[in-house]
């Protein structure tokens, strides 16, 4: 007799990770009451390797507030580019395996707190900290693509950030070609 498992539909995948995600989301605000900060977060944190797990079996992700807060909270304590870029494609599998509804609402009125613009300008901004072109473009495309209304003030940010942070020269090259693009201006520095 072997013991064999079939594989989830991705419906079902979608259920237990919005489940999964959902019981994540309920522990940390109990352990927001109990521990101290960091540890609340460290496990807030846990809900990104979750969904990228329901991602790579195929499953669609619904849920992604909590997915968006722990990998911000890891963002914030990452310094190296390279540990960056590993980040990065993490953020990159979770907008892959984005729900179709929450990615594509083009034309809706953008609330500042929505998970999926959230999830889209943190992963820009990680793909910049990792100072990694390639991924750089592909992070802004997906900015000027699903944010249009936003990405001049993105960038026009992120030209500020490129002086204050001293940013390496190919990176800023970057930033300002799509400054340029979006805010249809030329800026010399």
């Amino acid at each position: 007799m072997t013991d064999e498992f079939a594989p989830a539909a991705p419906a079902d995948l979608r259920s237990l990770g919005d489940y999964g995600i959902d019981l994540l989301a309920r522990l940390v605000a109990l352990a927001g009451t109990l521990l101290p900060t960091p540890k609340a977060r460290a496990i807030e944190e846990l809900a990104l390797p979750f969904a990228c797990w329901i991602a790579r079996c195929g499953g669609e992700l619904g849920y992604l507030e909590p997915v968006v807060n722990g990998a911000a909270h890891l963002a914030n304590r990452l310094m190296r580019p390279s540990e960056l870029e590993q980040l990065y494609g993490l953020l990159t599998e979770v907008v892959n395996a984005v729900d179709l509804r929450l990615s594509q609402a083009h034309g809706l009125p953008v609330a500042p707190s929505r998970p999926w613009r959230v999830l889209l300008l943190n992963r820009a901004i990680v793909a910049t900290r990792s100072h990694r072109p390639a991924r750089i473009e592909e992070a802004f495309e997906s900015v000027v693509e699903y944010l249009p209304e936003e990405a001049p003030t993105f960038f026009r940010e992120g030209m500020e950030q490129m002086d204050a942070l001293d940013y390496p020269p190919q990176v800023r090259d970057l930033m300002q070609g799509f400054y340029q693009q979006c805010c249809g201006q030329c800026v010399l520095h």
